[in-house]
């Protein structure tokens, strides 16, 4: 899993977004999943964003692992 933190100065940019996409799309084809949290979300609701890794773990590998 690939977790990415974006944020509005490093990636408003439209070329930045057309990077991340490709970046994303070519993580994507080598079998990854990709988790992107804005940085506002991860400094209003960390224990969510940690949450959802988890949960996306899990599910890659199994309960208990």
């Amino acid at each position: 899993m690939a977790i990415e933190c974006d944020n509005r100065k490093a990636h408003a940019p439209k070329v930045q977004q057309a990077r991340d996409r490709r970046k994303d799309a070519f993580l994507r084809r080598l079998g990854w999943r990709v988790l992107r949290f804005h940085e506002e979300e991860i400094l209003a609701r960390p224990d969510e964003c940690v949450s959802l890794a988890v949960e996306i773990l899990r599910q890659k590998i199994g309960p208990g692992a």
